[in-house]
């Protein structure tokens, strides 16, 4: 697992060890899409990703991401995707609802841990605004103020609900260009 991990890095490529369920539906749909002359690319949100403004904010972000940094993102073909996956034997993968969620009116606080990500995609702009933005960040003594909040040490608000999130569930960062290094310095 590290040799592949290191190999990755070596060809400055995000490791996708983990998502190799969403890499062969994704294969999948853009054959479809090439097959219909549909000028589109099928990608993971983390894909889309340019960097986190602020690095000591990684380890929350991704954790609390978790699987959903791996979420397919099509649109507008998002239909053909989601016929494509009803079809498929890719049970456990995410297939972002890109029509629906082009059409919601998302809210984001100003002090929203979105803000934190900058992002290269429309589509995938509105689903990280989806995950993260009505959480706020705020410092760790601040958390419990907020229905939604989240601390850079991983301290989380949700729903009325306190707990830190689990960094262990980590098993290799995918936001951003910074993470091929860091996942090689950890392999």
């Amino acid at each position: 697992l590290q040799n592949e991990i290191l190999e990755a890095c070596k060809k400055k490529k995000a490791d996708f060890t983990f998502a190799g369920e969403q890499l062969a539906f994704i294969k999948e749909i853009n054959r479809e899409f090439e097959q219909l002359g549909i000028d589109e690319q099928a990608k993971m949100a983390c894909e889309y990703v340019i960097g986190i403004k602020d690095e000591d904010w990684r380890n929350a972000i991704e954790a609390f991401l978790g699987i959903h940094r791996y979420a397919v993102i099509v649109s507008p073909a998002f239909d053909i995707a989601n016929r494509m996956l009803d079809k498929s034997g890719h049970r456990y993968i995410e297939l972002v609802n890109t029509k629906r969620l082009m059409k919601k009116e998302l809210t984001c606080e100003e002090d929203a841990v979105f803000h934190l990500l900058d992002i290269q995609n429309s589509y995938a702009a509105a689903y990280f605004k989806f995950w993260l933005g009505r959480i706020h960040a705020a410092p760790v003594e601040e958390v419990p103020s907020y229905d939604n909040a989240m601390s850079k040490e991983g301290k989380l608000s949700r729903n009325m609900a306190g707990t830190y999130i689990n960094f262990k569930k980590i098993k290799s960062y995918c936001l951003g260009e910074e993470a091929i290094e860091l996942n090689r310095i950890a392999a």
